[in-house]
Parts: C-alpha cells; structure tokens; sequence
C-alpha cells in the first residue's frame, strides 16, 4: 500500500518523472551528429600516429552515414507511422553504437599506452565492427532504389 508522504504536517504527493515529449528526428540525428564529433575529438587527441591514422581511416563511414540519417529525418513525416518509428529507432541505435566506437577506441588508445598489442588489435576490431554496423544502418534508413 502506498502512502503519500507527510511533510511538516502537509500530505505532499510524491513528484513524477517529467514526460519529455517524443523525440525528433531532428534531436536524433543531432545525438548522432554529437557522438560522431566526440569520435573524431577522442582519436585526434590520441598521442600513437597509428593508432590515430588507423581509427581515422576506419571512420570514415560516420559523415556519409550522418547525411543519410539527416536525408531520412527530413523525410520522415512522408513515412507511415511504423516506418517513421523505425527510422527513429534506427538513428538512435546509431548514436549509441558510435558512443560505443568512441569507448572502444580511447580503450585501444589505453592499450597502447600498455603495450599491449592484442588488447589494441581486439579493440581495433571491436570499433570496426561497430562502424559496420552503423554504415548498415545508415543504408537501412535511406536505401538505394
């Protein structure tokens, strides 16, 4: 059973969580927009020249992806409301995987610090993949004809 709190004799209710309103494309792809900015801030501020012309060449999906994310944003209220939900999902996804390449990447800036150069390579993979990943879903949300 749930009582309502008592403050200096006053029954309060207790505060709900502020309903934020559905997200955007818009703030969408700028969450996108943002993580791909601190992808490229990490890796140039990374001492091993490898390393960083390494990370650099392997992101180079994430701008091409970004214009493809921002193209299908522009058209998502031409989209039925299961595809619009979709391509939101889509463009949330990839934020968080590049979120995930960011950590990845600084995590294989630390192994090389340690010389350790199967955590570099695992790590390298790791970023990889995730860069796959986003550049697949940057052709899901706006695909050929």
């Amino acid at each position: 059973m749930r009582r309502t709190p008592v403050v200096r004799g006053v029954r309060v209710s207790m505060r709900r969580p502020l309903h934020r309103s559905p997200a955007t494309g818009a703030s969408a792809v700028e969450r996108y927009r943002r993580a791909v900015e601190r992808y490229h801030e990490s890796v140039r501020s990374m001492s091993d020249h490898t390393l960083r012309r390494e990370l650099t060449h392997v992101a180079s999906p994430l701008d091409a992806v970004l214009e493809d994310l921002e193209h299908a944003a522009a058209g998502q209220r031409a989209y039925d409301a299961e595809r619009a939900e979709q391509v939101l999902a889509y463009i949330r996804r990839a934020a968080t995987l590049c979120a995930h390449a960011t950590e990845a990447a600084l995590m294989a800036d630390e192994a090389t610090r340690h010389h350790a150069a199967e955590d570099v390579a695992a790590c390298l993979d790791t970023v990889r993949g995730l860069i796959k990943k986003i550049d697949e879903i940057g052709d899901a949300v706006n695909p050929q004809p």
